[in-house]
C-alpha cells in the first residue's frame, strides 16, 4: 500500500455535510467515514488526522471522534499502530492475526439482510420489495412437479444450467432484439448469486467500480464483500444520464460499471434509448464492463415500450436478469447474458458457490416462462392497483413528502 496524509481542509471536504443526519455524533461521523471510503474519496492508504486535530476541526470533543473511529476500525475500514496513526485499510475484512474476519464485521449490515423473511405473521414486511405468488405461479410451479420425471436423469448437475431454460431466455432476449445463443446465457440462484459472481469474477480488494444512486443494495453488499471501492453517480427524476457516467469512469477508471436503465431500483425511472445510445458510444474505448441489472424489465406499469437492452448497444455488457420480481423469490432462478468468452469465465466461478443451480427450480421457470404472458398481465394489474393505492395513501398521511411516480417496478422513492 502506497501511504499518504489527506490534509484536514481536505478531510473537511470530503465528509462534506455528515453531521446533517439523526442520531448521535460520534454516529454520524462513523457513517461519513465509512460512506468516503465506499465512495473512493479516501483511498487504502491514506493516513487521518491525529484525534486531537480532527476534534478541533471538526469542533466536537475527542471522545467523540476516537468512538467513531473505533466503529469503523471495528467494521474493518481502518487500520492503527502506535506511532503510526490511524489509515485507511487495503484489504477490509483482513485480520492480521490470521485469515479473514467474520463476514459479520464487513456485510450483512443493510438491513435487507439482517430482516430478509423474518417479518411475523400479520406484519406488513416494507424490508423488501417482494410479491407473494399469484395463483397462477402457484398452479404452474404445482404442473412442473408433476412433469419433472424426464429431467430427473444424470447426475443432476448442470453447471451452465438446463438446456431447454437457457434456449427459452436467450430465445426472450433474441424477440427484444438482441439475438443470443444458449452458450451466452448463464443460469444461476437468482440474480443476486449472478451479481456475486460478476463481483467476484472482476473484483479485487481496493478496485474501483461505479454505481447509482441510489441503487439496488444486494450489489452493494457484495461489493462490501470483496473489497471494491465504491464510486456513485445520481439517478435524476428522469433517470441515469450519461454524461454523469462517463465523468466517474473518467475520474476513476473502474472495473465495473452497475446501474439498472428500466425501472430502476428504487426510483423506477427508466434511462432513455438515446441516452443509452450515447453512453453506449461513449464507452467503447475506456475499457470497462457494464452490468445491467433487468431484474424488473418485466414489470412495466404504463404499458410503454421499453427500450431496447443496453447490451444491444455496448458489446462488454452482462445483463443480470431473474424470475424472482416477476413470477416468485422462493424459485432462486436467475441468469446472465453475455459472450461465450465471459460466459465461460463467470461459469467456472459460479460452480464454486453451489456446482450447479437446483433442476426442480429450473424446470419451473422454464414453464412459468413459456406461460409468462397471463402472468405477467395479472402481476402488473396487481402492481397498478398498489401503485395508486399507496400514492393515495402518500397524498393522504404525508402530504408534506415528494417522491417519484415510478414507470415500473415495485418501489416509491
Amino acid at each position: 500500500v502506497r501511504f499518504h496524509r489527506v490534509g484536514t481542509l481536505r478531510l473537511l471536504e470530503i465528509l462534506g455535510e455528515w453531521s446533517a443526519g439523526p442520531g448521535p455524533l460520534y454516529r454520524q461521523l462513523a457513517e461519513g467515514l465509512e460512506r468516503s471510503i465506499n465512495q473512493g474519496d479516501l483511498r487504502p492508504g491514506t493516513i487521518l488526522p491525529s484525534e486531537r486535530t480532527l476534534a478541533s476541526a471538526l469542533a466536537v470533543s475527542r471522545t467523540t471522534v476516537a468512538a467513531a473511529l473505533r466503529e469503523v476500525k471495528d467494521a474493518g475500514y481502518l487500520d492503527s499502530a502506535p506511532g503510526s496513526g490511524t489509515w485507511v485499510r487495503r484489504i477490509r475484512g483482513f485480520n492480521p492475526a490470521g485469515g479473514v474476519s467474520t463476514p459479520s464485521g464487513t456485510v450483512g449490515r443493510n438491513p435487507l439482510f439482517a430482516r430478509l423473511g423474518a417479518a411475523s405473521d400479520g406484519t406488513v414486511d416494507l424490508t423488501a420489495a417482494v410479491l407473494d405468488p399469484s395463483p397462477l405461479v402457484a398452479e404452474t410451479v404445482e404442473e412442473a412437479g408433476r412433469r419433472i420425471r424426464h429431467t430427473v436423469t444424470g447426475s443432476g448437475y448442470h453447471p451452465l444450467g438446463l438446456a431447454p431454460l437457457r434456449q427459452m431466455i436467450a430465445g426472450w432476449f433474441t424477440r427484444r432484439g438482441l439475438p443470443t445463443l444458449e452458450e451466452e446465457i448463464l443460469v444461476t440462484s437468482g440474480a443476486q448469486q449472478g451479481l456475486m459472481t460478476i463481483a467476484a469474477a472482476y473484483i479485487q480488494p481496493g478496485d474501483p467500480v461505479v454505481v447509482e444512486s441510489p441503487t439496488y443494495p444486494g450489489f452493494l453488499e457484495a461489493l462490501r464483500l470483496v473489497g471494491a471501492s465504491v464510486r456513485t453517480v445520481p439517478v435524476h427524476t428522469d433517470g441515469l444520464r450519461s454524461e454523469d457516467v462517463v465523468a466517474a469512469v473518467d475520474a476513476r477508471s473502474p472495473n465495473l460499471v452497475y446501474f439498472i436503465p428500466t425501472f430502476q431500483n428504487p426510483t423506477g425511472t427508466v434511462m432513455s434509448g438515446f441516452d443509452r445510445r450515447r453512453l453506449a458510444r461513449s464507452l467503447v474505448d475506456r475499457g470497462v464492463v457494464v452490468v445491467e441489472d433487468e431484474s424488473l424489465v418485466e414489470l412495466s406499469l404504463d404499458g410503454e415500450p421499453t427500450p431496447p437492452p443496453f447490451g444491444s448497444f455496448f458489446e462488454s455488457t452482462l445483463i443480470v436478469g431473474s424470475a424472482s420480481k416477476a413470477f416468485w423469490g422462493g424459485l432462486r432462478i436467475g441468469w446472465i447474458r453475455g459472450s461465450e468468452e465471459l460466459i465461460r469465465r463467470l461459469s467456472s466461478y459460479k460452480t464454486v458457490f453451489d456446482l450447479a443451480t437446483s433442476v426442480p427450480s429450473q424446470a419451473a421457470a422454464a414453464l412459468l416462462l413459456e406461460r409468462s404472458e397471463p402472468i405477467l398481465a395479472e402481476r402488473r394489474g396487481q402492481l397498478i392497483s398498489r401503485r395508486g393505492t399507496l400514492m393515495d395513501a402518500l397524498d393522504q398521511h404525508l402530504p408534506d413528502w415528494e417522491w417519484t411516480r415510478p414507470e415500473g417496478g415495485l418501489s416509491i422513492w
